[in-house]
């Protein structure tokens, strides 16, 4: 789970849950383009409006996360759960949804 995105202000090389700046970037809605958070738990996390356009969420926990107006084109998405989560107004085009658990 380390945090690889390409942004001065998300990079770090702490495993992600440990890493107070990217943790605090996130929940600030911030750039998080091409950012490998694969096995994060971002359950009930307010992500309106995030950039995760070619991230890698695989195996993530968006469950009851808000990604009212995400994008997330080209992000990998396999065997992510969804359940609860809120997709309004999100671009999901070109994502892999291989195994997404969405109830």
């Amino acid at each position: 789970m380390q945090c690889s995105a390409p942004t001065p202000h998300l990079a770090c090389s702490a495993q992600l849950q440990d890493c107070g700046a990217c943790t605090h970037a996130l929940q600030r809605l911030a750039f998080a383009s091409a950012c490998r958070c694969t096995g994060r738990n971002f359950s009930g996390w307010n992500l309106e409006g995030v950039n995760f356009s070619g991230a890698d969420l695989s195996n993530a926990d968006l469950s009851r996360a808000n990604l009212t107006g995400a994008n997330l084109k080209g992000a990998t998405l396999s065997n992510t759960k969804l359940d609860g989560a809120t997709l309004t107004r999100a671009n999901l085009s070109q994502c892999d949804l291989q195994g997404v658990h969405a109830m």
